[in-house]
């Protein structure tokens, strides 16, 4: 069983503040009342009634008095207790049910297509429109090819992730390299062709997902 003492700082901080300083409120209300205990009980025969001035007798109606004493305070606890409740049941019970056990880093092997003008995952996914996906972790190693069906007087493409690779790799027509990278921070990451290959090579780029 969990101590009481694990419990309170398994308690956000905020909460915890709102708790102290209700509850230091409610003992300085209740300190106060005693103080002043002596002179009430004479001039007033009601201490949760401060304000008799508005009472009148007769048949006419009688205003609500202001009452006081420590109940804002043990009111303020016991809502600060209640959100204090809910919070800690969402952090550790509901939003880890939602989000799922944590992902397990897996070896991950890409195949690409370094074509005119695209990044193809075997040679069929365009990665424009399809991103790849890996997680933070992943050991994620990129076979790339290179080939050429536009515009042959070009025969070398460049093949770079921005923010996951220092520099880029080139890629010779008919060749093929190997990239491996293990991303720390999940993230869009764009890959790109560094090497002038034809009218298209401005829209030559892919997209690369990182997910926790």
């Amino acid at each position: 069983m969990e101590s009481s003492g694990n419990l309170v700082t398994r308690i956000p901080s905020p909460v915890r503040y709102l708790l102290f300083t209700s509850v230091l409120a409610g003992l300085q209300e209740r300190a106060s009342v005693a103080d002043r205990s002596g002179i009430d009980s004479i001039r007033n025969p009601c201490p949760l009634i401060s304000d008799w001035s508005r009472l009148e007798v007769g048949n006419t109606s009688v205003s609500q008095p202001t009452v006081r004493g420590p109940w804002v305070g043990a009111t303020a606890i016991l809502l600060v207790l209640l959100v204090g409740t809910g919070m800690f049941y969402y952090q550790y019970y509901t939003l880890p049910a939602q989000i799922g056990p944590p992902h397990v880093p897996q070896n991950i092997t890409i195949d690409i297509v370094a074509e005119q003008w695209a990044f193809m995952v075997n040679g069929t996914i365009n990665t424009q429109t399809t991103p790849i996906v890996v997680h933070v972790g992943d050991n994620v190693t990129f076979h790339v090819h290179g080939v050429w069906q536009q515009d042959a007087s070009f025969s070398q493409h460049g093949f770079f992730i921005q923010g996951l690779m220092d520099v880029p790799v080139t890629v010779a027509k008919g060749n093929d390299i190997t990239v491996n990278i293990v991303p720390t921070q999940p993230g869009e990451y764009t890959i790109i062709c560094t090497i002038y290959c034809g009218v298209g090579h401005p829209n030559m780029h892919g997209l690369l997902e990182v997910l926790p």
